[in-house]
């Protein structure tokens, strides 16, 4: 380091005194390093300087560690937040951060956004450093501050590799079959988007039965180390190449159905959920249970604005399949809904409001139930194992329990229709032909279609619909889904990441 004019030199970089005072413990220590006859040690450190003087240091810009302004929002002010902290500012959320350990007192930095590293701590070449929010290979040694001003340490400043870029890692429910039915919290890499695809910062992710019919074995064949999840509310954080109509910070939900081939039988004749090569969120490509996901960016939906994050989350598929179930159903003027959670619910409230007579079934004694669905426009709810007040129409069964199919053939009346809204069912037992006679029909629901979402969003926008949710944080997913699984559960759970 050379002095010239009042200026201190580190390579070809030229520094004001002022830059170097965060390096003597901030702007307080600037009076007593301009007292000083000899220069505060510096060993190769990147300076901290402007953002508008970025381009004038002899150093890359990735060296650069910039203040936060309305552009440059490296850095982070505060004074009162411990670290890996949230800090919310007025103009961005930061997760993850961690202090400059002394540098700059009261200084906060973001270090996904960064290529810089600071730390007490010195690691080796090839060595992986990993923080609350990110993992990093291959850092090269910037410099190191000599300790002054009562400073213990010396303090590390790294830089990932050049070519060799920084691998971040997100927060994630992984389902790896290793110890049954259970998920783990775990540190796995951010996704990237592929062409037509979007990056999605999850926000909320509704829970379904259908993500314990994965977990609990019931669907084959699941993507391995699977993140599940499928009713998704976030952000547009990213866009892969070809991605038209969806600017960064929309929000989006994405469904479960992922994917189809477009060219199957089934696509070219307009039925494309029963696609013979789908994808489905959170089963065969991962999901929203984690802090970022990567959907396709034509299965992805706009959120009407007067639902927030947490009751627009159901909609995704608790509303997606009711929504279905209840088309099927036809002019249908009273219908029976066996099964009363996250989709009955909501598919209730579209009934009524279309004028139409529900009649709720639960499980015996099920009397939080009962009162949700007489809450929800029910005109009568009551045992699935009682008589139907009245001649049904049609029924809907969201429940998976084979053993109401035909309960609920004895309840329509001749020429109705039941459906069964679920992706599993446990066995039906043998029924009388008599139950099916007289022009009876009995029909599933498999999946969805976009022209569902769509439809439902409109009718979603033009009806307000109440959710009933219960919220878990993201690493309490396993007893989220235990209380659905054991029917603790009244209403939709979900996720708030």
């Amino acid at each position: 380091m050379s002095r010239i004019e009042g200026r201190f030199r580190v390579g070809s970089c030229l520094l004001r005194q002022e830059d170097l005072s965060w390096i003597d413990g901030g702007p307080r220590a600037a009076k007593s390093a301009r007292r000083r006859t000899t220069p505060p040690r510096l060993a190769f450190a990147p300076p901290r300087v402007r953002p508008h003087a970025a381009a004038s240091c002899g150093h890359p810009a990735q060296y650069v560690i910039a203040r936060a302004t309305h552009q440059h929002r490296r850095d982070i002010t505060g004074n009162s937040h411990n670290a890996d902290s949230t800090f919310n500012s007025d103009n961005d959320r930061y997760s993850s951060i961690f202090t400059r350990a002394g540098v700059y007192q009261g200084e906060w930095r973001c270090i996904q956004d960064s290529t810089n590293i600071v730390g007490l701590a010195p690691c080796q070449l090839g060595q992986h450093f990993r923080s609350p929010s990110a993992e990093y290979k291959n850092l090269s040694l910037l410099g190191a501050v000599a300790p002054i001003h009562g400073y213990r340490q010396r303090i590390f400043v790294w830089q990932a590799l050049q070519g060799d870029a920084m691998q971040r890692t997100m927060r994630a429910m992984v389902f790896d079959g290793t110890i049954g039915p259970r998920l783990r919290l775990q540190h796995v890499p951010v996704p990237e988007p592929g062409h037509g695809e979007i990056r999605i910062a999850v926000v909320t992710c509704g829970i379904c039965r259908t993500d314990l019919h994965v977990i609990d074995g019931d669907l084959p064949a699941p993507k391995p180390m699977l993140v599940p999840g499928h009713e998704i509310v976030g952000s547009v954080d990213a866009c892969g190449p070809g991605v038209t109509g969806f600017p960064l910070g929309m929000r989006v939900g994405v469904p479960w159905l992922g994917h189809t081939c477009g060219h199957c039988a089934y696509c070219t004749g307009h039925r494309e959920n029963l696609c013979d090569a789908p994808l489905f969120t959170g089963y065969t490509r991962d999901g929203g249970y984690a802090e970022y996901v990567v959907a396709d960016s034509r299965y992805c939906f706009a959120i009407p604005p007067q639902y927030d994050d947490e009751h627009a989350a159901p909609l995704l598929c608790a509303g997606l399949i009711g929504y279905r179930t209840l088309r099927m159903a036809g002019d249908a003027t009273r219908i029976g809904i066996y099964g009363f959670g996250a989709a009955a619910h909501l598919v209730s409230q579209i009934a009524s409001a279309q004028g139409r007579e529900v009649y709720a079934f639960t499980r015996t004694g099920d009397l939080p139930a009962q009162q949700l669905a007489l809450e929800s426009g029910a005109c009568w709810a009551g045992s699935s194992e009682s008589t139907s007040p009245a001649p049904l129409d049609a029924a809907l069964i969201f429940a998976p329990v084979g053993a109401l199919v035909p309960l609920a053939l004895g309840a329509v009346r001749k020429g109705g229709i039941v459906v069964c809204g679920g992706i599993h069912m446990s066995d039906i037992p043998a029924f009388p032909y008599r139950l099916l006679w007289e022009e009876r029909r009995l029909v599933s629901v498999a999946n969805l279609a976009r022209e569902d979402g769509i439809e439902l969003m409109r009718t979603a926008a033009s009806t307000p619909l109440r959710a009933h949710t219960v919220a878990y944080p993201l690493e309490d997913a396993n007893s989220a889904l235990d209380d659905l699984r054991d029917g603790r559960l009244v209403g939709a759970a979900v996720l708030r990441i």
